[in-house]
């Protein structure tokens, strides 16, 4: 049975454009890894686990896949990536445009941005998290926010410095009553009525409970016979490096900071 009905769903129309659609199912030899294995060829993907008191897993679990959109900023550009394609970008920079691209202050505005557009409707029996924006911030943000803080001279890593899924699809496990719940956000648009957005989120919803019910085939990691070795390369010499403890052994003494964590 899908919740809320069609009926439930057009007074529900009235109070936002986003409204979760649902069906529960029993939880009986499913589990949020299993799920997650045999959802997760949708696109991109997450499994979400939540934790009390820093030992026990909480009641519940989320797993999400098929997002709306994804944003992304890799060093200073920033893109929104709908269906596998590149439908926004900006540059992260004080001045108003580069090269046709809108100048924002850092990432983060443009996920801001993109949120606004979703006024979300609450529906009773569900948690409080029903789908929205899941991602990092990665540590090189601090370069955005902070301009005293200097960019490395190169980016050695590449990974992105902030990266967000619009989840819209989810699973939910609930480990008290062990369901799980199959949750699509029908989102209303000008270009729909509220009738397709209710079949649309109700059909997505039935293709997911297909892909549950399929048998979940493990496959081998594949490990490589020969793993090469990677070199160790440090960036500053090591009198430089004992340099910089010494400054912040000062530093400590002082009274200026409390710790330091050196790097390189």
């Amino acid at each position: 049975m899908f919740k809320p009905t069609l009926d439930e769903f057009r007074k529900l129309a009235a109070d936002g454009n986003l409204i979760p659609v649902y069906c529960r199912l029993l939880a009986d030899f499913e589990t949020p890894l299993s799920a997650y294995q045999k959802i997760r060829g949708e696109g991109e993907s997450f499994l979400l686990e939540s934790v009390e008191g820093g030992e026990h897993l909480g009641r519940y679990s989320f797993v999400g896949c098929s997002p709306r959109l994804v944003i992304r900023q890799q060093g200073t550009k920033v893109e929104v990536v709908e269906d596998g394609r590149i439908t926004d970008e900006y540059v992260v920079q004080k001045s108003k445009e580069q090269a046709g691209r809108e100048a924002v202050p850092d990432g983060l505005t443009v996920v801001e941005r993109i949120m606004q557009r979703y006024r979300p409707v609450r529906v009773g029996g569900l948690p409080r998290f029903t789908g929205g924006a899941v991602g990092y911030i990665g540590y090189e943000f601090i370069h955005d926010i902070e301009p005293v803080v200097p960019r490395p001279p190169r980016d050695e890593l590449g990974t992105p410095v902030l990266y967000f899924l619009l989840a819209d699809q989810l699973l939910i496990f609930d480990r008290v009553a062990q369901t799980i719940t199959v949750l699509v956000n029908a989102f209303l648009d000008e270009a729909s009525s509220v009738e397709d957005a209710y079949e649309g989120a109700v059909s997505e919803i039935e293709r997911l409970i297909m892909l549950l019910e399929q048998p979940l085939k493990p496959e081998p990691v594949a490990v490589p016979d020969n793993l090469p070795d990677l070199p160790a390369e440090s960036n500053m010499p090591r009198e430089q490096f004992l340099a910089n403890v010494r400054k912040a052994q000062e530093y400590i003494w002082a009274g200026d900071i409390i710790q330091v964590v050196g790097s390189q």
